[in-house]
């Protein structure tokens, strides 16, 4: 992992094992790493490296905001989200489907799953789990910002981009290709 600022580049990691995914947030860097028997997440705090977790089962995707992290986590059946409070680790979702790309922002997370017929975004508050979408294409690649989400969805055969305030959705783009 190398890391620019603005000015100069710097060599964060320097290690054996494949690091990929980074996600950056005001100098701090989190990131996945394989090393050697499964994925870990690690972060680099503008100090040091710390590595997040360590066990037996693939812990990947990490999206970092104020020193917290999202990422999914494999509970044996299928990957689940997770958030990392800089302490301890909290499960968020806990379902029989997989869980994508967890977008972190304020303590708060989206991402997207399988609800069995179609992907589908979710939003966690901190505390409840509200289902953004629920129609029969797929929704996917959400970003979060200040309780906010925007995401792309299948619209026949090309992808828009959809913009959920908290309560109400709008489709924000109408191209006709993807």
């Amino acid at each position: 992992i190398y890391y620019y600022d603005g000015f100069q580049t710097r060599q964060i990691t320097d290690n054996s094992y494949d690091d990929q995914d980074p996600s950056l947030y005001d100098g701090k860097i989190a990131w996945e790493a394989q090393n050697g028997s499964d994925w870990e997440i690690f972060y680099y705090n503008g100090n040091n490296i710390v590595q997040v977790t360590s066990n037996e089962v693939d812990e990947d995707d990490p999206s970092l905001y104020d020193g917290k992290i999202a990422y999914l986590k494999d509970d044996g059946s299928d990957f689940e989200v997770f958030y990392w409070d800089g302490v301890s680790h909290k499960r968020v979702s806990d379902n029989q489907f997989e869980d994508y790309a967890p977008s972190l922002h304020d303590g708060k997370i989206a991402w997207y799953g399988y609800d069995g017929n179609d992907n589908e975004i979710y939003y966690w508050d901190g505390n409840v789990i509200t289902e953004v979408t629920r129609n029969n294409f797929d929704d996917l690649d959400p970003s979060l910002y200040a309780g906010t989400i925007v995401y792309s969805a299948q619209d026949g055969p090309f992808y828009q981009l959809f913009f959920w305030d908290g309560s109400t959705t709008e489709q924000v783009t109408f191209d006709n290709f993807s």
